[in-house]
């Protein structure tokens, strides 16, 4: 309650007033003793100036000789005013001298080597190994020997490389793992992996069943849904590893819900297009996998081996093909983030189908399916002309990852916006990579040529933003 709130209410409430304050603060002025000593706060936590308060300025006011000390912020100390070893470095440093004494001798080389870092990363040298390009002889025999022509490559590891090579280097190569947040409820990676599963069985019972998506079929397909629903949400908790919260029933409705309405989508004309589920999961080149990896060759004659899971592929009567991958994510692919190598799985995927199952058909479309918001994107139509140069400059992209990494190159090179801007609030690295734009244009200038660009010329990766 306020002062006035108080002294309207109909019962007795206490009612302080700044008399009672003066006195508390006088009171413990007088019963100082030795020394007194009095800090009040110069900014409010949101950087303007606070104001001092009428006990601060009367107390200043009625004091001889008393005079208020405002300390310099963000100063540097003098190496007579150093109240710690690390303050006695940092005059040192600042004040020019050419060594420390014999009990700082070893901090003081630490401070030399980070001041001759950070002398490098502001210069337009090329990066060097704080930067991610790596130059230890024994750890570029360790990067030649890991990606080597023999590496089969996954498509997702090549997207990661291609967001940002520094962060495919922490991820993968110094294998960092962040530490997640404990919390109840699924997380969207668990929640994707969860989507996929329960497309993964339905569209295999579909096929089983001789049942395709079409108008006449949204009734049968919702039903198959719910019983496919029913049998993977209970276990769900268990098999993806998180707590169900208290809105867990809530969520699984939500989810059929959205399921529900994407597969309706997915039985309209324009969709389904006389297509029917073919294979589901496609496994190749890992453990147990029906197929083994696979080599897709570029318009220059290089080559790289992927391995890789493919969400679905669809076959009509003609023999045509239609690779599909799921994305629980709203955000659309462009043939932008493509030709950036962001996004590799369908132009890929349609490479390996090709190589994996030739007599199965032809290869028409690859594309992705957003289940959330029941949009497709980032289709590629290999049997075209614009298809076909589309897959030759990811292909280019890919093959330019896999022999940077290779070379040991990880430098903080974010492809999607510039020194951080896109990447800061989802990277895990990005408190360890330091990206600057200073940084991002200096490893552009510098760095080896990883694909080509929309244009169809050769250049760094991730182009100029």
């Amino acid at each position: 309650y306020t002062l006035a709130e108080r002294a309207r209410h109909p019962l007795p409430l206490s009612r302080p007033n700044s008399g009672e304050d003066a006195s508390l603060w006088w009171q413990v002025l007088c019963n100082c003793r030795r020394s007194l000593t009095l800090l009040r706060s110069r900014l409010d936590p949101n950087g303007a100036a606070w104001l001092p308060s009428a006990y601060w300025e009367a107390v200043t006011g009625l004091v001889d000789g008393l005079v208020a000390q405002e300390p310099r912020l963000a100063a540097r100390p003098s190496v007579d005013d150093a109240a710690c070893a690390g303050e006695l470095l940092e005059a040192l440093a600042g004040n020019g001298a050419l060594g420390a004494p014999e009990e700082l001798a070893a901090p003081w080389r630490a401070v030399n080597a980070a001041r001759a870092v950070a002398e490098a990363r502001d210069s337009w040298l090329a990066p060097a190994a704080h930067e991610g390009a790596l130059a230890d002889p024994a750890l570029l025999q360790d990067m030649a020997r890991r990606y080597g022509p023999h590496r089969s490559w996954s498509v997702s590891r090549l997207n990661r490389f291609g967001a940002c090579p520094y962060a495919f280097w922490s991820q993968y190569a110094l294998e960092l793992e962040a530490i997640a947040d404990p919390g109840e409820g699924m997380n969207a990676l668990q929640r994707g992996s969860l989507v996929h599963r329960i497309l993964e069985v339905l569209f295999a019972r579909l096929a089983q069943a001789g049942v395709a998506p079409q108008e006449d079929a949204v009734e049968p397909v919702a039903a198959l849904l719910d019983q496919v629903c029913d049998e993977i949400l209970p276990r769900a908790a268990e098999r993806y590893g998180f707590r169900p919260g208290p809105l867990w029933e809530r969520e699984q409705a939500e989810l059929r819900s959205e399921l529900r309405a994407y597969l309706a989508w997915e039985c309209r004309d324009a969709q389904a297009d006389g297509f029917e589920p073919f294979r589901q999961e496609l496994r190749f080149g890992l453990p147990g996998a029906e197929f083994g990896s696979v080599e897709v060759t570029g318009l220059d004659g290089a080559s790289i081996r992927l391995h890789g899971v493919i969400d679905r592929i669809d076959r009509d009567a003609g023999g045509r093909l239609r690779i599909i991958d799921y994305k629980t994510g709203s955000t659309p692919i462009s043939a932008r983030d493509i030709d950036d190598g962001r996004a590799l799985q369908s132009v890929l995927y349609a490479c390996a189908v090709s190589e994996l199952m030739p007599g199965a058909g032809v290869v028409t479309s690859a594309g992705y399916r957003h289940t959330g918001s029941r949009k497709q994107s980032g289709a590629v139509q290999p049997q075209t002309e614009e298809g076909r140069a589309l897959i030759a400059r990811a292909l280019a992209r890919a093959m330019g990852f896999a022999l940077a990494a290779r070379e040991g190159w990880f430098a903080a090179l974010p492809s999607r916006g510039s020194a951080g801007v896109a990447c800061g609030e989802r990277c895990d690295f990005l408190g360890l990579c330091r990206v600057t734009r200073h940084g991002v244009r200096k490893a552009r200038r510098h760095g080896p040529a990883v694909g080509a660009n929309p244009d169809g010329a050769d250049a760094t990766q991730g182009g100029e933003a």
